[in-house]
């Protein structure tokens, strides 16, 4: 597991759901390895946590995610003529368009992910 949270809530904080949590996890790491540390430290502060986390790579989950978002975004047939995109991402969405089977679409966008979680800084 790239990531472990640990967190000691006072009485006032409210509880978050996992996927809250999650998120803020990402976000206080995104902050970290962009090199805003006093941004990242104001944050844990403002939603009232005291923190022990274990970072994962650069460039982190958020970062990675993002990456892979924005680029299926931009080839979206609606978007292709005037954003850039990957080759890959207009090819999972011109496969998505076709009458392939749900898991065949489904290993299209395993791959495409797994191009960004390794190539991408």
């Amino acid at each position: 597991m790239l990531f472990s949270l640990h967190v000691t809530r006072s009485p006032m904080v409210r509880s978050f759901p996992s996927g809250v949590s999650r998120l803020a996890l990402y976000v206080y790491e995104y902050l970290l390895h962009v090199g805003a540390q006093k941004s990242a430290q104001t944050f844990l502060s403002e939603i009232r946590w005291e923190k022990n986390i274990t970072l994962g790579e650069p460039p982190g989950f958020l970062h990675s995610w993002w990456c892979v978002f924005w680029d299926l975004y931009c080839a979206a047939p609606e978007r292709r003529e005037t954003c850039e995109h990957s080759s890959e991402a207009k090819a999972f969405h011109d496969y998505q368009n076709t009458d392939k089977p749900p898991n065949l679409r489904r290993d299209a966008a395993n791959r495409l992910g797994r191009r960004y979680h390794h190539h991408n800084p």
